[in-house]
Formats: structure tokens, sequence, C-alpha cells
């Protein structure tokens, strides 16, 4: 099978890897996001040498530093991983952008769907411009959640029976047990020992890690990293700027 190579090209003072990361680029500078390209390189404890393309910078749009990895498709599980641990080793946030296609798409629903719809007497619109902002999930792979320590997203659910062979379900009720008004409470230090005593320290960095993701996810989501970008599920004012941003992403005649 024939490998198609991607195509250099130089945009606001930098040769991206890939005409796709030029886009990219052109889409977050539409947006006014404040982003970095291949800032720092990393070498992951499990998963060795890792260049992410792509910091976007928090500011009085962006409430969290996001990184963000652009590929032509589905990212493989290897690449998954290593985005993940990033996410895990410096406390940010992560996620993929696939392919170009992704803005054709987004365009026809913006074009399409302009209007508020309704839905059981709710007033929404189908897709909240807020999410370009909160998961990505218009443009980005589901983003994994930092955590204390790394896990392999393969081995999440196995590894959770695997340490308690004897009681499967122990870590995920003990886990749902905590949840209190939204929030998950931490162990305390005498919930530590008292855990020693019984389970394994791998148990009690599971459960310390699976806390911490679930609280990460509140406090990603609530209130939206993004409110620059509308302020509730009906708000469409943002409308015209994705669409112009997405317009000048595909259209963009680099040299």
């Amino acid at each position: 099978m024939q490998t198609i190579k991607s195509i250099p090209t130089k945009y606001s003072g930098h040769t991206f890897r890939s005409r796709l990361e030029a886009r990219v680029a052109v889409f977050f500078d539409q947006l006014r996001l404040s982003w970095e390209y291949e800032p720092e390189g990393y070498d992951l404890p499990i998963n060795g040498w890792y260049l992410p393309d792509f910091l976007l910078k928090k500011n009085e749009k962006l409430k969290y530093d996001i990184w963000v990895e652009s590929k032509g498709k589905e990212p493989t599980i290897e690449e998954d991983n290593k985005l993940n641990e990033l996410a895990c080793t410096t406390g940010i946030l992560g996620g993929f952008f696939i392919s170009s296609e992704t803005f054709k798409k987004n365009y026809r629903t913006l074009t399409t769907y302009p209007e508020k719809v309704h839905f059981n007497g709710k007033s929404f619109y189908d897709h909240d411009l807020r999410a370009f902002g909160t998961d990505l999930d218009h443009y980005l792979k589901p983003l994994r959640y930092p955590l204390p320590y790394y896990i392999p997203f393969s081995k999440w659910y196995s590894l959770r029976e695997e340490l308690t062979p004897d009681d499967k379900g122990f870590i995920l009720n003990y886990v749902n047990g905590r949840f209190d008004n939204g929030r998950y409470s931490p162990l305390t230090t005498y919930q530590i020992k008292e855990l020693e005593q019984t389970k394994s320290k791998e148990v009690i960095e599971f459960i310390e890690s699976n806390i911490a993701a679930r609280n990460r996810i509140w406090d990603y989501i609530e209130p939206h990293s993004l409110d620059y970008f509308g302020k509730g599920d009906d708000d469409v004012s943002n409308v015209p700027l994705f669409k112009k941003a997405i317009e000048v992403a595909l259209s963009y005649e680099f040299n």
C-alpha cells in the first residue's frame, strides 16, 4: 500500500508538518485562541518520546490549557495512549483533531441548523457552541482526563477488576459510594490506612485516580471552559464566528 505523504506548510512563522496542522492553526486564529506549535517534547515513562502538535493556552476565552493533536484519521491505540499519558504527566487535558472532513461536517451542521430547536419543551441549540470549548467533541476525539498516575485507557476497566479478583466490583462500588452533592470525596489519611490493611497499594492508587478523574470532569465542564463562545444551550450568537473560522481555514491559500 502506498503511503500518502504529508505536505509541510508554512503559516504564521511556523513550518507545519502537514497542511491539516496549518489549517487547524488558521482555525484557532480565527477564533482568537492563543496557541503554541510543538512547544516541547516529552520522554514519557511508559510510552516513550512524544512531541504534541499544539498547546492551546488558557486566557480570557479558555479556562484551561489543552493539548491538541492533529490526525488525518482515527488515532491508533498507541497514539491514544501517548496523548493520555501526556495528559496524566503534565496535568493538562488533551484531545485529537480528526481530519479536515471535521471542518466540512460541522460547517454543514452550522449552515443547515442555524436556528433553535425545541425538545420536551426546552429550547436549546442543536450543537451548543460552548461544546467547541468544553470537550471540543465536535472537533476532537473524547478527552482523557489527567490522573495522579497513568493507566493505559485500554486497561482502565479490566484493571479495575484484576486488582480485586475476589470482589470485582469493589473499586467501582467504593468510588460510587463517595459521591455526594456532585463531587467524589477524596480519601482521608485515616481511610488510606484502613484500606492498606486489606488492599494493595495499586488498589488505593486506582481509587485515588478514579476519584480525581471524575472530579476533574466536573471541574472542567462546570462552568464551561469557553463561556466566551456562548452563555447557554440556546445561545446561537457565535454561529457566524464559527462559520467564518471554518470557511477561512478551508479556503486559506498557503504560500
